[in-house]
């Protein structure tokens, strides 16, 4: 059976950074958003957070969802380079899967640099969890 892959473009930052901003400046509908404070499960949430996920996809690749959120994303690449500047915010593209229990089907990982110069462009980091 092959992976179900995902991708996602996420902002985290502390109480200065309001993901409804973010939202109302980009016209991006996230995936999930919260705010710092607000609670979950009975927890206040320790950080504000952003993210716009694709996927599940059955392919072992994770590249075409990554080009996907970058082309998303550049648009935005003023918003977001302010945002890190001004209120402290960390932007991560994120990698994971589920259902990979065979070598099989490993998803695959490798990023052309092309890509990951857009990524770096975009001031972002990569966290690939497999």
């Amino acid at each position: 059976m092959a992976p179900q892959v995902f991708s996602s473009f996420s902002l985290t930052g502390d109480e200065r950074f309001d993901p409804d901003d973010f939202t109302a400046a980009t016209g991006l509908t996230p995936t999930t958003c919260w705010r710092k404070g607000d609670v979950s499960r009975g927890r206040a949430r320790q950080h504000s957070f952003w993210c716009l996920t694709v996927g599940p996809d059955l392919t072992p690749e994770h590249e075409e969802q990554v080009l996907h959120l970058l082309d998303v994303m550049e648009p935005q690449a003023e918003v977001i380079a302010r945002l890190i500047e001004q209120n402290d915010v960390d932007a991560q593209f994120g990698l994971w899967s589920r259902d990979a229990g065979t070598d099989e089907s490993t998803p695959d990982v490798q990023l052309s640099s092309s890509v990951l110069n857009r990524v770096t462009a975009l001031g972002a980091s990569l966290d690939i969890d497999m």
